[in-house]
């Protein structure tokens, strides 16, 4: 398995729920496998930016 890594920008960011005005968003990167395509991990890449966030 070839291993490779690529972020998910701009419109399909991370984002809190139920959106607000003030809205915090994050880039999320996505680790997979170069020959079938297969997701083997999401992380969030600023994950702090939701720490003080109440749903």
């Amino acid at each position: 398995m070839e291993v490779k890594v690529g972020r998910q920008t701009y419109y399909a960011r991370l984002s809190n729920y139920p959106v607000k005005l003030f809205n915090r968003d994050s880039d999320i990167e996505y680790y997979f496998c170069a020959k079938c395509g297969t997701v083997i991990k999401q992380v969030v890449l600023n994950p702090e930016r939701f720490n003080d966030y109440e749903q």
